[in-house]
This record gives C-alpha cells, structure tokens and sequence, in this order.
C-alpha cells in the first residue's frame, strides 16, 4: 500500500509528463502511486513511455489503458463527457488511502501533497488553492480567489455552493467512500460538471483548507467563465495574454490575396437554406470558409448576417488544387472586388493546416467554420484542425453528408465526431445535407 495516490486520466496530451514530472517531484516523506487511466487516445502513446522513465523507489506508475471509454458521448455508459466513470475507477483501484487529483493539462507544486496531508488530518477531505496560468506561457498570473475558494465562497456560492478545482483536492477513500462515483457524473445534462458533482457530494462532510495556491490551472480562451477570469485579474493587476483581433490575424494571415482584381458583377446570393438559419442562429461574426472559393456562396453569408444587423469578418480558405486554383482565385477576387462587404472578406490560399496552426497560435478562435469537404481522406486532420480554434458553442458545419454522393464521408465525420466527444447533427435534408458538430 502507498501513502497517496494521484490520479490522471488523460486523452493523452503532451501536457502529461509535465503533470506527471509535478507528481513525481513531490517531497512529501512517503510513497506515491500515480495512477494514469487512458480515457481516449487523442495523443501521441509515446507519452506513456516518458512518464514509465519517470518512476523511482517511491514513486510507482500504473497506467490503465481499457481500449475503450465508458463515455456516454463515446459509446459507453456513464454520463461524465471526458472519462465516463474512469476516474471512479482510479479511484478505487488506487492502492492508497489518501487521493489526490490532477487534470492533464494542469501541474502541482512539489509541496502539495504535503500540505494537504497536512490540512486533511482526520478530515474527509481537503482542498488547496490554485494558480490562474496564462494561456501562452503557462506563467502563474495570479492566485484564484474568486473562483476554486471552498463551501460557500466565491463566483459559484449562491448556484454551487462554492467550488475547488479537480487539481486542488485530496480524499480520505475511507471517509468518502459513497461520494466517489460522483466523478462519473456531471451537472449538466450532456455530462458536463463532473467536478461540480463531486464537490456537491463532498461539501457538507468535514473538510480542510491549505490556504496555499499549490495547484496550476492553464486558463484556455474556450473556456465558459474565462471572460469573468480576464476580467477580475486585470483588476488586481494581473496582464493575461489576450488573442489577437479576428480582424487584424486575417491581415497576417500565410498566402493572404488582396481584394485588388478587376471588379466583375456581384454575384447573386446563393447558398442553402441550412446555412441561412444556422447563421442567424448564432449570430456569426467571425466567420471561417473551408473549400473551393464560390462567390455567390459567400455573398450570400454576408447578406444572411446583414438583414440582421451583423456584418462579420470572414476568412475563405481556399482547397482548390493547384491545376485549378489561380483561375479559381482570379475568378473569386473579381466578382467579389466591388461587394459591399470586401473590407471584411479575405481569401488565403495557404493550407489549412498553415492557417489554422497561426490561428491557434495567436489564440484566435472563430464563432463559425463552415467546409466544403472533397478530399474524405484527410477530413479527419482537416476537421482536427479546424476544432481547436472553434469557440465555446461556437458551430462546426459540413457539406456533402450524403452517402449516395460521398459514401466514405459520413463515416469519416462520424469518426472525427467520436474521437471527440462530441455529439454530430445530420441535417439540411435530403437535397443539401450536412452534418452540425457545436463544441459545447
């Protein structure tokens, strides 16, 4: 039996051995069991392999690996949307009395299990504060105060009853032995909130408090409350690194083209009645085109959004081989030159991945993408891609979902959609059907 045990599950993001090595280097006086459970492998397996290299005398690595989620949005059965109920089963299957929790893309201090050991006592559990990192450099920003703070304090008191991070809590397995499979729950209905499961079981039972910011928590710009974030650390005087302009990436963008072609007749409006709706649905403002480059279509996305008050800043990816794209271009750029809406329409014909990799670089995320697929071999990465710069309940929308014209199409945005977690919506009808994925 060990003294504690970590538990990670993971989908296997690089961010792992960072997570790891912070288990790892804990000085706490005593063994340690980290407890890795693969979820789904999104990542690179190699991962494991580093972590395996990490392990000492007093610092064992399990690494449990089913092959399969028990995910409900993956097949499975239980409600928690990343991990289904496997870290109840880590829980369990920890050989420590003491569990501590880490999510993969979050770290500990080296005295974190020391000073909840510490708080814990002959308390059911314990809980520490933790730091908002920033989202480029991972930097501590400041400690959280306002947010992860306890039972009945902060932002989350009145709907909540409080809240702690997953990263900053420590159980007593014998004292909280009924609540653990809160972990393979959420608070929503799509299985979202695990963390506010569990919290919910554990609040009323006897707790300790470190009051020490040992945990790390990497903000992302995706996340729901991180505009409340932004917010409170700018008044305490925090400088979080903020994404770059929609309007000002598209001005930077690799294989950027100018607007400058002899200008043709605006084209007619035309696209499907599909998109019309989602776009005033969600009320589009930063807008991505995926394919071959059709001026109608495009003409009428802006004419969609503006009998709505909204003129948005579109971004068109251009797919189209390299047979076939200068003329494409031409085409496009001159029946576009004298549209109203030119100033906030710009076309690259770099590849998605050079496009997409900028974005995400400079933090950008899209309220909209909408792909024309053609190459159903590669619309895995091409959807992989596209996913990271989507923001939260911002809509992934794709043509050609019809098996009698793009019979390996389905399966393949059924598969991206699997891979993950994430719920797809056929729709568009039988003349122009499409599949919807909207990260929630």
């Amino acid at each position: 039996m060990f003294d504690f045990a970590v538990i990670i599950p993971t989908v296997l993001r690089p961010d792992l051995l960072r997570a790891s090595r912070s288990v790892i280097e804990q000085t706490v006086d005593g063994t340690i069991n980290l407890v890795i459970g693969v979820d789904f492998p999104l990542g690179d397996p190699a991962v494991l392999d580093a972590v395996r290299k990490l392990e000492t005398r007093k610092r064992r690595v399990t690494i449990v690996d089913p092959g399969y989620s028990t995910a409900t949005s993956r097949g499975g059965f239980f409600p928690n949307r990343h991990g289904g109920s496997l870290r109840t089963a880590l829980s369990f299957l920890a050989n420590a009395r003491h569990l501590a929790y880490l999510d993969d893309d979050n770290w500990h201090a080296p005295h974190h299990i020391e000073s909840l050991a510490s708080a814990l006592k002959d308390k059911a559990w314990a809980f520490s504060l933790r730091y908002y990192c920033d989202s480029r450099t991972g930097g501590p920003l400041a400690i959280d105060l306002i947010e992860s703070v306890g039972p009945g304090k902060g932002m989350h008191a009145a709907r909540y009853g409080g809240f702690c991070n997953t990263s900053t809590l420590m159980l007593d397995t014998q004292a909280t032995l009924d609540a653990l499979h809160h972990w393979s729950r959420g608070v929503a209905l799509d299985g979202r909130g695990p963390d506010r499961s569990i919290f919910d079981a554990l609040r009323a039972l006897p707790y300790g408090e470190t009051n020490q910011a040992t945990a790390f928590y990497w903000m992302q710009h995706s996340d729901i409350n991180h505009a409340t974030r932004l917010k409170w650390l700018r008044s305490v005087g925090a400088i979080p690194s903020l994404p770059m302009p929609f309007e000002e990436a598209l001005k930077k963008l690799p294989g950027r083209a100018a607007l400058n072609a002899p200008a043709g007749d605006v084209p007619k409006a035309k696209g499907p009645a599909i998109l019309s709706d989602l776009l005033r649905q969600a009320k589009a403002e930063r807008i991505i085109v995926v394919g071959e480059p059709d001026p109608s279509l495009i003409h009428a996305m802006f004419e969609t959004l503006a009998a709505i008050g909204i003129t948005p800043h579109l971004l068109q990816i251009d797919t189209s081989d390299a047979e076939t794209g200068p003329q494409r271009r031409a085409a496009f750029l001159s029946a576009l030159a004298a549209s109203p809406y030119r100033e906030r329409l710009v076309l690259s014909d770099a590849s998605v991945a050079d496009v997409t990799a900028f974005l995400r670089e400079q933090e950008v995320l899209a309220d909209f993408i909408y792909v024309i697929p053609t190459n159903v071999e590669s619309l895995g990465d091409l959807l992989t891609g596209l996913w990271v710069i989507v923001k939260r309940n911002g809509v992934l929308l794709g043509a050609n979902y019809d098996a009698a014209g793009h019979p390996a199409l389905a399966p393949a945005a059924d598969e991206f959609a699997y891979r993950r977690a994430a719920a797809l919506v056929r729709c568009g009808g039988a003349a122009a059907q499409h599949f919807l994925i909207q990260r929630v």
